[in-house]
């Protein structure tokens, strides 16, 4: 099990971005009771305040692992000829997401994922090719740095994966 896999079921959390996160606030959020913490926070004592900000500068230390540190670790399982295909396919799925971000379709290239990606192309399982696929269409979606990438590497149409 991955890294990434065992923190997210430590934390009981799905990926996150700030778009996500942000969603997720707002689609959870009741304004009666935001209202009502806001006056309860608003009659704290200051060594109750105090107390609050220490716990904040607390939990300001358990940082998520930045969108970098989980590409590298999907990066890092694919490399790792040993994983099982269900671990390859999470690591693919776990790519696929972060990929989104324009920042990170081109970190792609510089932490070595396009070359353990396009090699997924060759994978005899079909799933996990298409799942390669989509991540390389992603990342090159509206991204000149990867569409070039892609045709230095040829495989700008694909044609091996109409044949399988």
């Amino acid at each position: 099990m991955s890294l990434i896999c065992l923190w997210r079921r430590m934390m009981m959390i799905p990926i996150w971005t700030a778009d996500g996160m942000l969603q997720w606030a707002i689609g959870h959020s009741d304004p009666a009771k935001l209202k009502e913490t806001t006056l309860n926070v608003q009659r704290l004592s200051p060594e109750e305040l105090k107390q609050r900000q220490m716990e904040i500068k607390e939990l300001e230390k358990l940082q998520m692992p930045s969108d970098a540190k989980l590409m590298i670790v999907a990066i890092n399982d694919l490399n790792n000829l040993s994983l099982s295909l269900e671990d390859r396919r999470r690591a693919l799925q776990e790519l696929l997401v972060l990929v989104e971000p324009i920042e990170n379709a081109n970190d792609l290239h510089k932490l070595g994922g396009l070359t353990a990606v396009i090699r997924e192309l060759n994978n005899p399982n079909a799933e996990i090719r298409i799942i390669s696929a989509w991540i390389l269409g992603k990342a090159s979606q509206n991204n000149p740095f990867v569409m070039k990438l892609e045709r230095i590497h040829n495989i700008g149409s694909i044609p091996f994966l109409r044949n399988r």
